[in-house]
């Protein structure tokens, strides 16, 4: 500021026969100074890692898709369609984006890219040549057979869209004569939810190809690729887990019909409230309400001791029981996104009570006697 100032200043007070020259010199200056404010004020990025997305597996049902945009050009062996519209901006990994490009072999990639060959998947998803991409089911597939559709379609109200391409009744692989698997990737406005959804048809899946090994890769990846950039389902149960490190090109197991995979932006989490407000000692359940809460919940304390029973119920509720050593302060939920405090907001520990009995000393008294007495709780 200092440095532009002075420039401004010295061309203002030269004299006007060397207006001409000055404001070439001035001009050059301001223009640098400028450059060199832009340069030194760096603008304000969000922290896109793959370590803050959370994945969970859950049960849900699968509807196919009516009434979407068809896209035909997939229906084939080893094809690629790009420009596939969203009907909304959706942020993956802090980018924004309204396009994708899909693929017969079972991708879809926010790179818009349609790379000339996508077929093998050896190097699973710790690819480096096709990046920013979601892969619900990427192997060698087809969509040849004549049940097979592919398709999009945007549902919803304005702020809670929801985007889904089908490939429904595809084959697994591109040999296979019949229809063996349909599946989706669902979009979701605003929250930036992706989640995978699958449907089990009648054919089986060949595990026999020509030239590679058969076997899928499911999970996704950033812009950079390789270890660490990239979530990997080991199996394609129930309750998979996902690696950032060891990349899975072997699944031949279809998901159950209405599974789902679900990937979630984690959030700093908050704190608003929770019920009961004060125990007496430990052992007492507590719900926690707030936001930003998600599946992949890694701790829970009370002023700073952790509590060991915890429980996500859904993304504003959170349930957990008061650890023993718990003293009275803030409660604390810590998630991939961070860790949010309920911060002046105190759970309060009461010390228990210690039981004094009167009168005293021991006194005998006979069975079938009366007697009285009274406690004091100190």
């Amino acid at each position: 500021y200092i440095l532009c100032r002075d420039h401004l200043l010295f061309y203002t007070h030269k004299k006007m026969i060397f207006m001409k020259r000055i404001y070439l010199v001035a001009t050059r200056n301001l223009i640098a100074c400028l450059l060199f404010i832009i340069g030194t004020f760096p603008t304000t990025r969000i922290n896109a890692q793959i370590s803050k997305l959370c994945f969970n597996a859950t049960a849900g049902t699968y509807t196919y898709l009516s009434g979407g945009t068809a896209v035909n050009t997939i229906r084939a062996d080893d094809a690629n369609m790009k420009n596939i519209p969203f009907g909304f901006t959706f942020n993956y990994l802090g980018t924004n984006y309204t396009l994708a490009s899909v693929s017969s072999n079972g991708w879809l990639s926010f790179s818009n890219a349609n790379p000339s060959s996508t077929i093998s998947n050896v190097n699973g998803i710790s690819t480096t040549s096709l990046l920013n991409t979601l892969f619900p089911l990427w192997d060698d597939l087809s969509g040849t057979n004549g049940s097979s559709a592919a398709s999009y379609l945007t549902t919803g109200l304005t702020g809670s869209r929801i985007f889904t391409m089908e490939w429904r009744s595809w084959q697994w692989n591109y040999n296979t004569g019949s229809a063996v698997i349909s599946f989706q990737v669902k979009l979701y406005e605003g929250t930036n939810i992706i989640e995978f959804v699958y449907k089990q048809e009648a054919g089986a899946v060949t595990t026999s190809g020509s030239g590679y090994t058969v076997g899928a890769s499911i999970g996704l990846n950033d812009g950079t690729g390789g270890s660490g950039h990239y979530l990997s389902l080991n199996n394609s149960g129930t309750s998979p887990t996902a690696s950032s490190t060891v990349a899975t090109d072997n699944i031949v197991t279809k998901p159950a019909t209405g599974q789902i995979y679900r990937f979630t932006p984690a959030a700093m989490p908050t704190v608003a409230s929770f019920s009961p407000a004060s125990a007496c000692g430990s052992g007492t359940s507590v719900t926690i309400t707030g936001t930003n809460f998600v599946p992949c919940l890694s701790g829970v304390s009370f002023n700073g001791t952790a509590a060991i029973t915890f429980a996500y119920v859904n993304a504003t509720t959170i349930t957990a029981t008061v650890p023993a050593g718990a003293t009275s302060g803030p409660v604390s939920i810590t998630t991939p996104g961070g860790t949010g405090s309920s911060g002046a907001l105190s759970f309060t520990i009461n010390t228990s009570p210690s039981i004094t009995t009167q009168p005293a000393p021991l006194q005998t008294v006979c069975i079938g006697s009366s007697v009285t007495f009274s406690v004091i709780a100190t």
